[in-house]
């Protein structure tokens, strides 16, 4: 009877050889220093230090107490349009609000709830053509479509291995 598989001592010999090889130490592992002014500097031991540009905030919307508008539990997703407007989806409130260029806030474009364009688990969003905000809400299985307003436009029914527009 022809063997299918190799013996035991083959594939034993074979794992051991498979663990004595050593890959070369590269170091892949980033380190992070906080400077004195409270930047966050990453190094990657493969990238050259002199090559990469500091990021510096330009705008920081958000506060740990104050107007409810601009305290924040859980972000998860962050757009903005070419007209400045900035959205910022709270997975936490279950909204997503609507700031100026400055960070000041608008409105409320969705909010918790289940009527159309309303919020139970949302969990992602992008922003297409400047004027639809397709908002995920995997609680629902949905992808909830809305203006700049918050008029729903459009659903997408999101199932397991399908999906289908309602």
């Amino acid at each position: 009877m022809p063997r299918l598989f190799p013996s035991y001592a083959t594939l034993v010999a074979a794992v051991v050889a498979a663990c004595a090889f050593e890959a070369p130490d590269t170091n892949t592992f980033s380190s992070r220093e906080t400077l004195a002014d409270g930047t966050v500097l990453v190094r990657y031991p493969s990238l050259p230090i002199d090559d990469v540009a500091r990021a510096q905030a330009n705008l920081t919307i958000g506060t740990v107490d104050g107007d409810l508008a601009t305290v924040f539990g859980d972000v998860r997703g962050i757009e903005a349009g070419r007209d400045g407007t900035i959205y910022v989806l709270d997975y936490q409130a279950s909204e997503v609000r609507a700031f100026d260029r400055e960070g000041r806030f608008l409105h409320t474009v969705a909010s918790k709830g289940e009527g159309p364009g309303e919020l139970t688990e949302a969990n992602g969003m992008i922003l297409i053509g400047d004027t639809l905000l397709w908002i995920q809400d995997h609680a629902k299985w949905m992808m909830i479509g809305v203006d700049r307003e918050g008029e729903e436009v459009a659903r997408l029914t999101l199932r397991p291995g399908r999906a289908a527009a309602n």
